[in-house]
């Protein structure tokens, strides 16, 4: 070898071992960033992992690991399929491909399985991308947020519960107003009461030969306005409550009472109206005056909402199988109609105080509120099945006495 060759050689030789110092402390550069990224992914509270295309694991963090009971090592080439049900794995596949084919983040709330515990988990899905800009897999990172969801959950329904308490609070204010007014009315409408009753007295000594339907209709007329007393003095409650008197009511009497005072209405109507009731003497233990308040303001309500032609059934049973009070043998008062039915999203609305569908001079909307208050106090239930344009079912439902 030639002296000049030996220089050049020599020359190679200093500029390899340059080369082989820069690449080494390139590899040390690179061994030291990649010690921080993993001292910084291990500590990170985050589960953390990396995808091919084709959602199959390249790598995750310990912490992700953890979760499926394995090394970070061993989830290279494996999927979502080898540690998660059918469903859920496949729920995963399909944001992947989302991600893949949008080439956009994915921010994403979804289920995870913990230790065999369904948790809920805030995914964030990167899109990675080569030198050449082509997608070639996914970076994930998610974190717990059972706690935060529930956390959440409380606080709606801590908002919700002081919405309905604010409510009520109206609500009350109204009815404390409306007491009020009824104390102040109650005296205008009694007397107009007594007249007609003593009028109504009055003719039935002036008239005690008169034929048999003028003594029925005198007598339904003095049935009517104490009735019509009695309710009134319930409608005051609200104003200065007082004792009630419980008695076993019969409920094939009730509904009796209730056809045969409808039936004036019905005829005028044109409206038919018939009973069904029970053989067997069912009872509910009440306040026999309000229990007829309840049945006749819904039997009113059916009348007013089936035009003429329809056809009301008032039908009287026991439920046996609980069904219908909460596993308790029921009592049943059913009032049929087929009537213009009730659209569905007033359904919500039945019950509440000045809620009505009538014009303001027929209804004031307390009827059916009151009713309900009414079977409250009994432990009972009005439950209401409507479809509109075909009738309308109300069953009044109560513990059966013993």
């Amino acid at each position: 070898m030639t002296e000049k060759n030996q220089m050049q050689l020599l020359e190679e030789i200093k500029l390899l071992k340059k080369r082989i110092e820069e690449l080494g402390k390139v590899t040390e550069e690179l061994r030291k960033n990649e010690t921080k990224f993993r001292i910084l992914t291990e500590n990170l509270p985050q589960k953390i992992f990396l995808k091919d295309r084709n959602s199959v694991y390249i790598s995750c963090n310990k912490n992700y690991a953890r979760d499926l009971n394995i090394s970070p090592d061993e989830i290279a080439g494996k999927m979502d399929y080898d540690f998660y049900p059918k469903e859920l794995a496949e729920k995963y596949r399909t944001d992947d491909k989302r991600c893949v084919e949008s080439g956009k983040t994915e921010n994403i709330e979804e289920k995870y399985i913990q230790e065999g515990k369904e948790r809920i988990v805030q995914t964030v899905k990167v899109p990675i991308r080569d030198e050449r800009g082509e997608i070639t897999g996914i970076l994930g990172i998610f974190w717990d947020i059972t706690e935060r969801k529930a956390a959440e959950e409380a606080l709606k329904k801590a908002y919700a519960e002081l919405k309905e308490t604010q409510q009520e609070l109206i609500i009350s204010t109204k009815i404390a107003a409306l007491g009020r007014f009824a104390t102040g009315i109650a005296h205008e409408v009694k007397n107009p009461l007594g007249i007609i009753l003593g009028g109504a007295e009055f003719l039935e000594t002036k008239l005690p030969k008169a034929d048999k339907t003028v003594r029925e209709t005198l007598a339904k007329i003095r049935e009517s306005v104490l009735r019509a007393d009695s309710i009134l003095k319930s409608f005051l409650l609200y104003a200065k409550p007082s004792p009630v008197k419980i008695v076993k009511v019969p409920l094939n009497d009730l509904a009796r009472e209730v056809s045969s005072l409808a039936g004036y209405k019905t005829f005028s109507e044109n409206i038919g109206l018939k009973t069904e009731l029970t053989e067997e003497n069912i009872c509910v233990e009440a306040d026999r005056d309000q229990m007829y308040q309840v049945i006749f303001n819904i039997a009113i309500n059916s009348i007013d909402a089936t035009p003429k032609g329809g056809e009301i059934t008032i039908r009287t049973y026991k439920e046996k199988t609980g069904a219908l009070l909460k596993g308790r043998p029921a009592c049943v008062i059913e009032i049929i109609d087929t009537g213009a039915g009730i659209p569905q999203e007033n359904m919500a609305k039945l019950f509440e105080p000045f809620f009505t569908t009538k014009e303001r001079t027929v209804g004031k909307g307390l009827g059916l509120f009151i009713a309900k208050t009414i079977m409250d106090n009994y432990g009972g239930e009005i439950i209401v099945d409507s479809v509109e344009g075909k009738g309308t079912d109300v069953k009044v439902v109560l513990p059966c006495a013993p």
